[in-house]
């Protein structure tokens, strides 16, 4: 069905209309709200009108405003939304472990069959060197006028058994794979196997008795192969992973290394194949020996770059070592025999010292490629060990993870939700006034910020039974002052009093400021008494008005003198409120001409002590009071605390 477009959308064509648990929350919404449904959405959504609309982003815009309903209107406990939240970020944290299993896991596999791949790729560059060597013998063979002898036939013998047990381990393998390269290399091999019976038959005959072209098809056919096994070891090398420190490059420095073991046997047969036939070179001959020799020099240098790239001691002289069997050794008596047969001379070398003196050359090779096969296995090990290390890290840290994280969340909800639900609900009825219900025990035996917030719990309520059974007393009792409508100062004392007891035996300290309206006889002479009694009012509202806290406690002493209780506060905490009182009263602005100011001020003397056993409350009186008599003295309307007691 076709929609009508919306600005800022592209309209879609719904092959099926929305899901049926949308249609129905959408109807319950509209159903319960279909004025608020409207307008909410299209207030908050732009894009959404009140007809049925629908667009790609629709769900999601009404999932965020059932989400934005949510928390306007919550309708779990705080205690439920909490843990669920923690509860989920637990899971985050653990979710992000099991992935990092996962990964190392991965890693882990990557690694064996990193190693599977390389066992493979060595069983299979083993056979093609061993084929090389049973090309090149069979090459010279051949070309021999006679039939080959004992030894030669044992040495091809060895060569075969030793390339079927490499090849055949590696073709028959679950990695060997269905790749193009795979098919053609098992192809060749077939093809290698009934060649070798023609071959076998032709070893056993005199030169003049074999098909000329059995030669040509044999070393073809080889060399084929030979070429086939480099592009199978090359597409299995490119296909290395990258984690295994250098594998791909000694991999590579591997390849390399055969391709050169493969183009110097060439060169080496060439040069065997021309002897034996004891002829000079035709022009032919000297071109692709000229080619060969200018593939290894390029392989050679590719070789020595790849390997000075790795940085690799393990191989270094083992390259030092095919350096001076091939450049220093062989090639010298291969440039005699090839210069000689080129000039129509007699060779200075005969065939046999010639093909001694290129086994231990290829030999040489031989050895590279396992001190390379060497390396890539320490590697491997290396990555392997690290890999396993990393995993059972990565699975003891998701046990952990998981286990502190549900550790972490039945202690936060055992230790501060669940306390903390208890404490809100003994606040709600020392809210409502019901101060007889017995608070319940929260843990007393611990001493953390919930202990603390239970005894200062414990402390209010019990502060505010005193301070309900005070009122009640000084309403029975009148001890209220006519004038300010203040406790007058036998409440005051009745009051200090049981706030010293009970500051004594929570061992806390009590405030005590004594205030003074300055110049207050000058008001009265000048304003008249009914302005006097109209200002000390004014002052008993501010000093009630500051008088805020739970336990506060403030009353007229006497005359134009005021005092009152600070409970739980230090000097300097007395100090701070004191200050704000004589601010609140200078800022009322009583006109007052005979003041310094133009306005009524007071000042005010502070005291703080912690009660003892053997002290009394005339001592913090009487510091207060000494505290007041200094501020008039410096000049009045301030603040001065009492000396440290």
């Amino acid at each position: 069905m076709r929609f009508r477009p919306v600005p800022g959308l592209a309209p879609i064509t719904l092959a099926h209309p929305p899901p049926a648990v949308f249609r129905q929350r959408s109807k319950i919404v509209a159903d319960r709200h279909p004025y608020k449904m409207r307008i909410r959405l299209a207030a908050r959504f732009p894009a959404v009108h009140s007809e049925r609309v629908y667009h790609r982003n629709i769900p999601f815009r009404v999932f965020l405003l059932y989400t934005d309903s949510m928390i306007k209107r919550p309708k779990l406990p705080l205690i439920a939304t909490i843990s669920f939240l923690v509860g989920f970020l637990v899971l985050l944290i653990w979710f992000n472990s099991v992935r990092n299993v996962i990964a190392e896991y991965r890693i882990m596999s990557i690694t064996r069959q990193a190693a599977i791949n390389n066992d493979l790729l060595d069983n299979l560059l083993q056979a093609g060197q061993n084929l090389s060597f049973e090309r090149g013998r069979t090459n010279v063979l051949l070309n021999n006028p006679e039939s080959a002898s004992a030894q030669n036939i044992e040495f091809i013998m060895q060569r075969r058994k030793a390339v079927a047990e490499f090849l055949e381990q590696t073709m028959h393998s679950e990695q060997f794979g269905l790749s193009d390269e795979a098919i053609t290399l098992r192809y060749d091999y077939a093809t290698l196997k009934n060649l070798r019976n023609d071959v076998d038959k032709a070893l056993a005959l005199p030169k003049t008795k074999r098909d000329p072209a059995l030669i040509c098809r044999w070393y073809d056919t080889v060399t084929q192969m030979l070429a086939d096994i480099g592009t199978l070891a090359l597409a299995d090398t490119i296909e290395q992973t990258e984690t295994i420190g250098q594998y791909t490059l000694l991999n590579r420095i591997k390849i390399y290394a055969f391709d050169f073991r493969t183009t110097v046997g060439t060169e080496a047969t060439r040069t065997a194949e021309i002897l034996s036939a004891n002829r000079p070179m035709t022009p032919e001959e000297t071109e692709r020996l000229q080619n060969l020799r200018g593939q290894v020099t390029a392989i050679w240098k590719a070789l020595s770059r790849e390997t000075s790239l790795s940085e690799n001691t393990g191989i270094k002289p083992a390259m030092h070592v095919v350096e001076r069997e091939i450049f220093e050794i062989y090639r010298p008596i291969q440039n005699a025999v090839l210069d000689a047969i080129k000039n129509g001379r007699e060779s200075p070398y005969e065939l046999q010292k010639v093909l001694q003196a290129s086994v231990p050359a290829l030999d040489s090779i031989g050895k590279l490629l396992e001190a390379i096969t060497t390396e890539t296995r320490r590697q491997i090990l290396e990555a392997q060990a690290q890999a396993r290390f990393s995993f059972s890290a990565s699975i003891i840290e998701a046990i952990l993870s998981l286990s502190i994280g549900l550790f972490a969340l039945a202690l936060f909800i055992t230790k501060l939700l669940i306390p903390l639900q208890k404490i809100s609900t003994q606040l709600e009825r020392l809210s409502a006034g019901n101060l007889e219900v017995t608070l319940e025990d929260a843990q007393s035996d611990r001493t953390d910020e919930i202990s603390r917030t239970w005894a200062a719990l414990q402390t209010f309520r019990e502060s505010l039974i005193e301070r309900q059974k005070l009122e009640a007393r000084l309403r029975a009792l009148g001890n209220l002052d006519g004038l300010t409508d203040i406790p007058n100062r036998r409440a005051l004392d009745e009051a200090l009093e049981t706030e010293w007891r009970r500051e004594r035996r929570s061992n806390e300290t009590i405030g005590l400021a004594m205030i003074d309206v300055d110049f207050f006889k000058k008001y009265n002479d000048r304003y008249g008494h009914i302005a006097g009694d109209e200002c000390l009012k004014k002052v008993a509202a501010a000093l009630r008005e500051g008088a805020q806290r739970a336990g506060d406690f403030a009353g007229r002493y006497g005359g134009e003198e005021f005092l009152a209780i600070l409970p739980g506060l230090s000097t300097r905490e007395a100090v701070a409120w004191a200050e704000r009182l004589r601010t609140a009263v200078e800022g009322a602005c009583i006109p007052h001409e005979d003041s310094q100011t133009g306005c009524v001020t007071v000042s005010i003397g502070v005291s703080s002590l912690t009660p003892t056993a053997t002290g009394t409350m005339l001592e913090l009186i009487r510091l207060a009071d000494e505290a007041l008599y200094r501020a008039k003295a410096n000049g009045r309307n301030r603040v001065e605390p009492a000396p440290a007691h």
